[in-house]
């Protein structure tokens, strides 16, 4: 998505994929509204340093993070299909946010491991979606 205009919390705008300070990543997502059906192109945020966006930080706790509002209708959208990655002062390990197996699968192929079979079956248990 190399060269889009991607707009920031306040109106500010930059080019994306960028890297913003040291950590935090914004990009262009294309979306398709539910209500007047015409595509458009939204921002998001994979990567969130908490430390540097603390504006970022109160957007991924309320959950409107990756929440998508139609520019042609003004209508909510619903949420951006992303992953995030948020980095916070004193954790060391990655936290990510999942809802579904697939995403964690995506995670794990991007970190080069595979999940044990025993493993796939505890997720899909925690998160309620076990194949039928």
């Amino acid at each position: 998505m190399q060269g889009a205009t991607c707009e920031a919390p306040g109106g500010a705008s930059h080019v994306g994929p960028e890297v913003t300070k040291a950590h935090s990543l914004a990009q262009r997502a294309e979306a398709t509204c539910p209500h007047c059906d015409r595509p458009f192109s939204a921002g998001i945020w994979p990567i969130v340093d908490a430390a540097e966006r603390p504006d970022l930080l109160a957007r991924v706790r309320n959950g409107a993070l990756h929440a998508l509002t139609c520019p042609h209708c003004g209508e909510p959208a619903g949420q951006a299909d992303a992953p995030l990655l948020l980095c916070r002062p004193g954790v060391s390990s990655v936290i990510t946010g999942a809802t579904r197996v697939a995403q964690i699968e995506d995670n794990a192929r991007a970190a080069s491991i595979s999940l044990p079979e025993d493993v796939v079956e505890q997720i899909e248990v925690i998160l309620e979606n076990r194949p039928e």
